[in-house]
């Protein structure tokens, strides 16, 4: 017995486009204005692939970083802790020069930050930041209270009861544990952020003066908790 079924067309599939990844290439390209160039320094006309390790090494020890992009700066750091394994005495002394150029490098000291918050953040899962960059970043030298703040966050984070170092500083300067890290442009570890609002209890009920902007900053942080995190808070 033979069977016979009828031959299946299917529908042509739509071709995607990504709209939205058009529209911001759109955005850059005739509103330059419309982003921070210390948080998106890329020039999309005139984009480059990254030299190699070396030659960006090179140019860093030579004191020539004028020379180097900032896609170059992300592959360099990026795959550095590779690169050390080999010369752990050169990289040491290129860790070094490259947290003195970002005290003159708003993205780069921005990116770095970023980079050491996820690390001590996160437990140290992220394992891709160089050890010998980690070793220098006491070298950097605070121009600015912004910087001596986000210095403080990246410096309770790496203590062993970060989340209510947090809270703390949370508290000092009465925003929420989150708004801390949003105000310095930094990422936000869920881990530690939900452990600092644990936090928010006590740390009232001990530093507290009476103050109607610290009875504020409670209600914010209340309303930033999940219902269950909150009932138990309280």
């Amino acid at each position: 017995m033979k069977f016979h079924f009828p031959r299946l067309f299917l529908p042509e599939v739509p071709r995607l486009e990504p709209k939205e990844i058009l529209k911001l290439a759109i955005a850059i390209g005739t509103k330059p204005d419309r982003l921070n160039p210390e948080i998106f320094p890329f020039d999309i006309d005139n984009f480059k692939p990254p030299r190699s390790l070396e030659a960006i090494f090179q140019d860093i020890e030579q004191g020539q970083t004028q020379n180097i992009s900032p896609l170059e700066w992300i592959h360099c750091i990026y795959w550095q802790h590779e690169w050390n394994r080999n010369e752990p005495t050169r990289s040491d002394h290129i860790a070094e020069i490259i947290w003195k150029t970002a005290e003159n490098n708003p993205w780069l000291k921005r990116h770095l930050f970023w980079c050491l918050v996820l690390y001590y953040g996160d437990n140290q899962k992220h394992e891709n930041f160089p050890i010998s960059l980690l070793k220098y970043f006491t070298s950097y030298h605070s121009k600015t209270y912004e910087d001596k703040q986000v210095i403080k966050i990246i410096e309770c984070l790496k203590q062993s009861y970060s989340s209510k170092r947090i809270t703390e500083m949370s508290f000092a300067n009465l925003l929420t544990p989150r708004q801390l890290f949003e105000q310095y442009y930094l990422p936000k570890p869920i881990r530690v952020l939900e452990e600092a609002l644990n936090q928010v209890c006590s740390i009232f009920i001990e530093l507290r003066k009476g103050d109607d902007q610290q009875e504020r900053w409670l209600l914010n942080c209340l309303e930033e908790m999940p219902q269950q995190q909150e009932i138990e808070g309280v």
